[in-house]
Protein backbone atom coordinates (compact mmCIF):
# COMPACT_ATOMS: atom_id res chain seq x y z
CA UNK A 1 0.00 0.00 0.00
CA UNK A 2 2.87 2.38 0.77
CA UNK A 3 4.26 1.88 -2.74
CA UNK A 4 0.90 2.66 -4.29
CA UNK A 5 0.34 5.74 -2.19
CA UNK A 6 3.76 7.12 -3.10
CA UNK A 7 3.37 6.45 -6.84
CA UNK A 8 2.58 10.09 -7.72
CA UNK A 9 5.82 11.16 -6.07
CA UNK A 10 7.72 8.56 -8.09
CA UNK A 11 6.13 9.80 -11.31
CA UNK A 12 7.21 13.35 -10.55
CA UNK A 13 10.74 12.18 -9.76
CA UNK A 14 10.90 10.35 -13.09
CA UNK A 15 9.90 13.44 -15.11
CA UNK A 16 12.93 15.55 -16.00
CA UNK A 17 12.60 19.16 -14.92
CA UNK A 18 11.81 21.75 -17.57
CA UNK A 19 11.49 19.06 -20.24
CA UNK A 20 8.48 19.65 -22.48
CA UNK A 21 6.68 16.67 -23.90
CA UNK A 22 7.28 13.02 -23.23
CA UNK A 23 10.36 12.17 -21.20
CA UNK A 24 13.22 10.50 -23.05
CA UNK A 25 13.01 7.65 -20.56
CA UNK A 26 9.47 6.65 -21.52
CA UNK A 27 10.08 2.95 -21.04
CA UNK A 28 11.17 3.55 -17.47
CA UNK A 29 8.49 6.17 -16.79
CA UNK A 30 5.43 4.29 -18.09
CA UNK A 31 5.36 1.88 -15.11
CA UNK A 32 5.34 4.85 -12.75
CA UNK A 33 2.42 6.36 -14.64
CA UNK A 34 0.58 3.06 -14.42
CA UNK A 35 1.35 2.92 -10.71
CA UNK A 36 -0.02 6.42 -10.25
CA UNK A 37 -3.26 5.38 -11.95
CA UNK A 38 -3.51 2.33 -9.70
CA UNK A 39 -2.78 4.55 -6.70
CA UNK A 40 -5.67 6.82 -7.64
CA UNK A 41 -7.96 3.78 -7.85
CA UNK A 42 -6.63 2.41 -4.56
CA UNK A 43 -7.34 5.75 -2.89
CA UNK A 44 -11.01 4.76 -3.15
CA UNK A 45 -10.45 2.25 -0.34
CA UNK A 46 -9.65 5.14 2.00
CA UNK A 47 -12.13 7.72 0.71
CA UNK A 48 -14.92 5.80 -1.00
CA UNK A 49 -14.48 8.10 -3.99
CA UNK A 50 -12.71 7.67 -7.33
CA UNK A 51 -11.24 10.90 -8.66
CA UNK A 52 -11.99 10.32 -12.35
CA UNK A 53 -10.68 13.70 -13.53
CA UNK A 54 -7.33 12.89 -11.88
CA UNK A 55 -7.30 9.42 -13.45
CA UNK A 56 -8.14 10.90 -16.86
CA UNK A 57 -5.22 13.32 -16.49
CA UNK A 58 -2.87 10.49 -15.52
CA UNK A 59 -4.00 8.49 -18.55
CA UNK A 60 -3.31 11.52 -20.79
CA UNK A 61 0.29 11.36 -19.62
CA UNK A 62 0.51 7.60 -19.99
CA UNK A 63 -0.87 7.68 -23.54
CA UNK A 64 1.76 10.28 -24.48
CA UNK A 65 4.62 8.06 -23.37
CA UNK A 66 3.12 4.61 -24.02
CA UNK A 67 0.25 4.81 -26.52
CA UNK A 68 -0.72 1.14 -26.27
CA UNK A 69 -4.24 0.01 -27.03
CA UNK A 70 -4.69 -0.71 -23.31
CA UNK A 71 -3.67 2.77 -22.21
CA UNK A 72 -5.84 4.33 -24.91
CA UNK A 73 -8.89 2.30 -23.84
CA UNK A 74 -8.22 3.22 -20.20
CA UNK A 75 -8.02 6.89 -21.16
CA UNK A 76 -11.33 6.67 -23.01
CA UNK A 77 -13.11 5.13 -20.02
CA UNK A 78 -11.57 7.67 -17.65
CA UNK A 79 -12.77 10.54 -19.86
CA UNK A 80 -16.28 9.08 -19.89
CA UNK A 81 -16.29 8.49 -16.13
CA UNK A 82 -14.98 12.02 -15.54
CA UNK A 83 -18.19 13.34 -17.07
CA UNK A 84 -17.50 13.48 -20.80
CA UNK A 85 -18.79 10.26 -22.38
CA UNK A 86 -18.76 11.86 -25.86
CA UNK A 87 -15.00 12.45 -25.52
CA UNK A 88 -14.65 8.89 -24.24
CA UNK A 89 -16.44 7.49 -27.28
CA UNK A 90 -14.38 9.71 -29.58
CA UNK A 91 -11.19 8.42 -27.93
CA UNK A 92 -12.31 4.84 -28.51
CA UNK A 93 -13.10 5.56 -32.14
CA UNK A 94 -9.62 7.06 -32.65
CA UNK A 95 -8.08 3.62 -32.08
CA UNK A 96 -7.45 2.05 -35.50
CA UNK A 97 -10.11 -0.50 -36.44
CA UNK A 98 -7.53 -3.17 -37.18
CA UNK A 99 -6.24 -3.00 -33.61
CA UNK A 100 -9.62 -2.99 -31.88
CA UNK A 101 -11.61 -5.57 -33.85
CA UNK A 102 -10.71 -8.51 -31.61
CA UNK A 103 -9.62 -6.57 -28.51
CA UNK A 104 -12.20 -7.55 -25.89
CA UNK A 105 -11.58 -4.63 -23.48
CA UNK A 106 -12.29 -2.17 -26.32
CA UNK A 107 -15.73 -3.72 -26.87
CA UNK A 108 -16.51 -3.77 -23.13
CA UNK A 109 -15.43 -0.13 -22.82
CA UNK A 110 -17.50 0.79 -25.87
CA UNK A 111 -20.54 -0.87 -24.33
CA UNK A 112 -20.04 1.01 -21.08
CA UNK A 113 -19.58 4.39 -22.76
CA UNK A 114 -22.56 3.84 -25.06
CA UNK A 115 -24.63 2.94 -22.01
CA UNK A 116 -23.61 6.25 -20.40
CA UNK A 117 -24.82 7.96 -23.58
CA UNK A 118 -28.17 6.10 -23.37
CA UNK A 119 -27.45 4.38 -26.69
CA UNK A 120 -28.85 1.13 -25.33
CA UNK A 121 -29.06 -1.01 -28.47
CA UNK A 122 -25.48 -0.18 -29.48
CA UNK A 123 -24.32 -0.81 -25.91
CA UNK A 124 -25.94 -4.24 -25.91
CA UNK A 125 -24.27 -5.12 -29.22
CA UNK A 126 -20.88 -4.06 -27.87
CA UNK A 127 -21.32 -6.07 -24.65
CA UNK A 128 -22.34 -9.12 -26.70
CA UNK A 129 -19.24 -8.74 -28.84
CA UNK A 130 -17.05 -8.35 -25.73
CA UNK A 131 -18.59 -11.46 -24.19
CA UNK A 132 -17.90 -13.41 -27.36
CA UNK A 133 -14.24 -12.42 -27.27
CA UNK A 134 -13.43 -13.82 -23.84
CA UNK A 135 -12.86 -17.37 -22.65
CA UNK A 136 -13.24 -16.31 -19.01
CA UNK A 137 -16.62 -17.70 -17.92
CA UNK A 138 -17.12 -15.21 -15.07
CA UNK A 139 -16.33 -12.25 -17.30
CA UNK A 140 -18.59 -13.58 -20.04
CA UNK A 141 -21.43 -13.96 -17.51
CA UNK A 142 -20.88 -10.39 -16.26
CA UNK A 143 -20.91 -9.01 -19.80
CA UNK A 144 -24.07 -10.91 -20.68
CA UNK A 145 -25.70 -9.42 -17.57
CA UNK A 146 -24.72 -5.99 -18.94
CA UNK A 147 -26.55 -6.91 -22.15
CA UNK A 148 -29.73 -7.02 -20.06
CA UNK A 149 -28.87 -3.52 -18.82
Amino acid sequence: MVALLSAPDLVQQAQPENHPGPPPTARRTAPFSSAAIQSAHAHRAATGVIDWPEIALLYEGLVRIAPTIGSRVGRAVALAQAGDPVAGLDALEEIPAGRRTSYQPWWAARGHVLQLLARTDEARDAFRRAAGLTENAALREYLFKRVGL
